[in-house]
């Protein structure tokens, strides 16, 4: 599996100065090499590093937007009108009644019971909010 940034710093970095990048964000030219083929990904320090130093989002370094100084904002999760969430909690809710029918409950199971209690009370305050 590559890298999905790889291709955006290469078209950012070139050939020319990679040599002067790597010394700049403290890498080996072999490890900036690494990053730029895709063999390897960058930890988040590295990537944060090299978003700094190039100027770039961190969100178009992972494609999530196509502008280099752009980020990515996420549309809050509405749980009265998104079809998803409900669905996922009463798929879980019913995953884990067969659990506890047969007494297989782990304690993942608990904490996952615990967090789909706290999702339906999400439910509830959002219905409570627009009844």
């Amino acid at each position: 599996m590559t890298w999905a940034g790889a291709a955006r710093l290469k078209k950012r970095v070139g050939d020319s100065n990679q040599r002067e990048l790597a010394r700049a964000l403290n890498l080996s030219p072999s490890a900036l090499n690494n990053y730029l083929s895709g063999r390897r990904s960058p930890d988040p320090d590295t990537l944060a590093r090299i978003c700094r130093t190039l100027e770039v989002s961190a969100d178009w370094m992972l494609g999530l937007v196509s502008d280099p100084a752009q980020t990515f904002v996420a549309k809050p999760v509405d749980p009265e009108t998104d079809p998803n969430e409900a669905g996922i909690v009463r798929k879980r809710i019913l995953g884990m009644l067969a659990k506890l029918e047969k007494g297989d409950l782990t304690k993942n199971d608990r904490e996952m019971l615990e967090d789909l209690a706290g999702r339906v009370d999400a439910l509830e305050r959002g219905r409570a909010k627009t009844g």
